[in-house]
């Protein structure tokens, strides 16, 4: 064939560019002017990163005298595009030309060159992708500027900022509150007791909390005795320390601790025919040591199960006609399973 280089080689970027296909949808056109001597594997470059971001290229000659401000952006609109990417190759130096209308400016790069050694295609096309990218990531400014046409979805999205690599991770929860069902085992005579466990914790290092435990009875256990039936309805108020083994961000999180606090005992009598009821409170000090597990729901919730097992420091005996029949907290153990609401 005698066809001129210059045409051929614009017949092989029309071609290139026309064999990619459209996105579905709404798309922005950009047009891609190359220099005659410029590979046109580049165009394929360009339009293959432009096409797989939502947007569509088209090549067109090369202006005239080179491009320029006003040479450019009336190319632009002349052929209803957004924007313009010229690249040229020339005395040891890459140029990169990018205008669009819809900031309203030109911006260039240029990029120096030792002989023998030009970049590759993808290195070129990437160049103009990026610095297309970057004229346009004016739009999501504090104030946008304002160019002729209007930006389509397609670039908002593909001129929207990357997120920053350094962003500090969310700074974490202080501050709990665990509400959720009891099991109270302070006897093995009486059986179990059911309450309510509640705490509140503070977190005074990342991995340490101090916190206010509380178990309000209310369904008591019992023991059936010849003079009647026993009812024992146990609760505790203590502060627990509390040590997560595992980083405070993960799902899974075992914790172990302990506590100390003030155990209270009701006890009722229910006196058969012939007998005297009764009603008292026994009181004791009880240290306990502590085991929870911790499944993460979300930022501000998780799902909290544990168990405490302690010693109460003064044997409470329940007597019946001067005959021991419960001792109580000695020892005590406590089975909480509840949810856990992050909420500082």
């Amino acid at each position: 064939m005698n066809l001129p280089k210059a045409t051929f080689i614009a017949l092989a970027l029309l071609s290139i560019c026309a064999g990619i296909p459209a996105l579905a949808g709404e798309v922005a056109k950009v047009l891609v002017v190359l220099d005659g001597e410029e590979d046109a594997t580049v165009a394929r470059r360009i339009c293959r990163e432009l096409g797989t971001m939502g947007l569509k290229a088209e090549t067109i000659e090369a202006v005239a005298d080179g491009p320029t401000y006003r040479r450019l952006e009336e190319l632009a609109r002349s052929n209803g595009a957004l924007a313009v990417i010229q690249i040229e190759l020339s005395s040891g130096t890459l140029e990169v030309w990018v205008a669009d209308r819809v900031t309203g400016k030109v911006v260039y790069r240029s990029v120096e060159v030792v002989a023998g050694n030009e970049p590759a295609a993808s290195v070129v096309a990437m160049e103009a992708v990026e610095l297309l990218r970057a004229s346009l990531m004016e739009l999501h400014s504090a104030r946008p500027p304002k160019g002729e046409v209007k930006p389509t979805p397609a670039i908002s999205e593909f001129s929207e900022p990357p997120a920053p690599e350094n962003t500090p991770p969310p700074r974490p929860k202080i501050l709990f509150i665990d509400l959720g069902p009891a099991l109270s085992f302070p006897s093995t005579d009486s059986g179990p007791s059911m309450g309510l466990a509640a705490s509140f914790h503070g977190r005074l290092a990342r991995r340490l909390r101090l916190g206010i435990h509380g178990l309000v009875p209310l369904v008591a256990g019992s023991k059936s005795v010849p003079e009647g039936e026993i009812k024992v309805a146990s609760g505790l108020v203590a502060a627990e320390l509390l040590v997560a083994l595992n980083k405070i961000d993960a799902r899974v999180i075992p914790e172990l601790g302990a506590g100390f606090g003030a155990a209270f005992f009701r006890v009722r009598g229910i006196a058969s025919t012939g007998f005297t009821p009764g009603e008292f409170t026994l009181t004791s000090a009880f240290p306990y040591m502590k085991a929870e597990l911790s499944i993460r729901l979300t930022r501000i919730l998780a799902l909290r199960g544990g168990a405490s097992i302690g010693w109460t420091t003064v044997a409470n005996k329940v007597q019946v006609a001067q005959r021991d029949v419960i001792e109580l907290g000695r020892p005590w153990i406590i089975v909480s399973v509840g949810l856990a609401i992050a909420i500082w």
